[in-house]
C-alpha cells in the first residue's frame, strides 16, 4: 500500500492591517468580557454620547475601525447592548452628556443649533467625525487647548 501524502495549498499573504484589527477586536472582547478597564470611564461615556447624538448620518461611525471597535468595547463593556441590565452608572453619565450636548434638541429638529462641548470637537478631531453642521463652542477657541 502506497502512503498517502496530503498536498497543502499555498496559503495567501497575511494582510498585516486585517491581522492588526483581528487582533485589536479580540483584544477588546476579552478586555470587556473580563470586566478590565481599557478606556477610561469617562472617554466611553462621551464616545457613546456622540454615536447616540451625531451618528446617525455619518459613515465614519462605521468604516473607522478604531472608533467603531471602542464603541463596541463601551457598549459591551457597560451592558448596554440588549439582553442585560445596564450600567447604572454609565447611562446616567451618558444622559447627562446627551444633555450637555443638546441631543433633546437634535432629535426634535430645534430651530437653534446645539452648543457642543470641547470634549465632543476634540473627540471628532481624534477620530473624524463632525459633530453636526453649525456649530457653536461652550468655551473660547484659545481656551479648548
Amino acid at each position: 500500500m502506497k502512503p498517502v501524502i496530503a498536498l497543502s495549498k499555498k496559503q495567501p499573504p497575511i494582510d498585516p492591517a486585517k491581522e492588526q484589527s483581528n487582533f485589536a477586536r479580540a483584544f477588546y472582547d476579552t478586555a470587556a468580557n473580563a470586566g478590565i478597564e481599557v478606556l477610561p470611564f469617562e472617554k466611553c461615556c462621551q464616545l457613546l454620547c456622540c454615536l447616540y447624538v451625531w451618528g446617525g448620518g455619518q459613515e465614519v461611525f462605521v468604516l473607522n475601525g478604531k472608533l467603531n471597535r471602542h464603541c463596541m468595547y463601551a457598549a459591551k463593556r457597560y451592558h448596554l447592548q440588549g439582553g442585560e441590565v445596564p450600567d447604572v452608572k454609565a447611562v446616567a453619565r451618558i444622559q447627562e452628556l446627551m444633555r450637555e450636548c443638546g441631543g433633546e434638541k437634535r432629535m426634535c429638529n430645534s430651530k437653534q443649533a446645539p452648543r457642543i462641548p470641547v470634549w465632543a470637537l476634540q473627540l471628532a478631531q481624534e477620530y473624524g467625525f463632525t459633530c453636526g453642521g453649525s456649530v457653536t463652542l461652550k468655551q473660547k477657541p484659545e481656551e479648548r487647548l
